[in-house]
């Protein structure tokens, strides 16, 4: 069974037509979606559909909680929330202040390289095969 679920990775490449910009999850076989802003950020935010998250343990790739969008922040454990805020400041992102729900805490680091940004509509598909 295939889950979905967020990470925030470097951005690799040199931006030429041999080696685009791209989130460092490009390059690891899953099916992804993301949103960057590189070379203005060297960071994406990504939302990952796979069987096997574990191949995704690399350097460069910074797993988010593994928690339901909706549920308040306030639910999920210290531990999760303080490795969680340790990845993030390690990368420089900003976070909001006392965010109510996990959904909050994506909103903003989306919108931090997509003033478009959608956590509704930042979704992946399951792969096919």
């Amino acid at each position: 069974m295939h889950m979905r679920k967020y990470y925030v990775c470097d951005v690799i490449g040199d931006g030429s037509q041999l080696n685009p910009y791209r989130p460092k999850i490009a390059d690891l076989g899953v099916n992804f979606v993301a949103a960057f802003n590189a070379p203005a950020k060297n960071w994406a935010i990504c939302r990952v559909s796979s069987a096997n998250h574990d191949q995704l343990e690399v350097a460069g790739v910074d797993s988010m909680p593994d928690f339901p969008l909706d549920s308040k922040m306030n639910s999920m454990g210290q531990a999760a929330k303080n490795a969680m805020n340790a990845k993030l400041t390690a990368r420089g992102i900003t976070q909001p202040t006392n965010p109510d729900a996990y959904r909050d805490v994506i909103k903003a680091i989306g919108l931090l390289v997509d003033l478009n940004f959608s956590e509704d509509n930042f979704d992946v598909a399951e792969p096919t095969v």
